[in-house]
């Protein structure tokens, strides 16, 4: 699909991707990281700790580096192409 679209949608539409996994990531983390300081901060409210998911099923860094190799791929091709 993206073959059909002219170099600067590619290149926008790549970024964002990119952007956006990084940015899922980051949520991943935050969330992690908040749910402990929750369960430490009220101990005496909370009967069970709950273990947060693990997002390494959804493999969002690897997701993330193919999307960053196949944007520099694109900016080299659209460079050439000018």
């Amino acid at each position: 699909m993206l073959e059909i679209m002219p170099f600067e949608e590619q290149i926008l539409f790549l970024q964002n991707s990119r952007y956006k996994l990084a940015e899922e990531i980051q949520a991943w983390a935050n969330g992690t990281k908040y749910s402990s300081e929750i369960h430490d901060t009220h101990i005496n409210m909370i009967s069970e700790k709950i273990e947060p998911d693990d997002c390494s099923d959804f493999k969002l860094g690897e997701k993330l580096q193919i999307v960053t190799e196949f944007l520099k791929k694109t900016f080299c091709e659209a460079s050439m192409s000018r």
